[in-house]
């Protein structure tokens, strides 16, 4: 079995955030501003803004992550999306 590095899961990552953008720009009007809060339902990080590495860093550990993360935008802070990730949900 083929390991998947940090590198491609953060790449795969991206891809489903950008997709998840994606379809919530077709459900608002106003075009959502670039720059993006990211915040973790799980591992104690509630409520917490994060870096996309920060979040990153949680969900790879060890050459292992969740098969399934919810990946969500949340909502408008302060000119920008607020982007979600709940386990469980999907990530592929």
């Amino acid at each position: 079995m083929q390991m998947v590095t940090k590198n491609a899961f953060a790449e795969l990552f991206q891809q489903c955030i950008a997709l998840a953008l994606e379809e919530t720009q077709k459900r608002v009007v106003d075009p959502l501003p670039k720059e993006l809060y990211f915040g973790l339902e799980a591992f104690g990080q509630r409520g917490k803004a994060l870096s996309m590495e920060e979040v990153l860093s949680f969900l790879y550990r060890d050459g292992t992550f969740p098969r399934i993360v919810d990946i969500a935008v949340r909502g408008i802070r302060e000119g920008r999306p607020s982007s979600g990730y709940d386990l469980p949900g999907t990530l592929m």
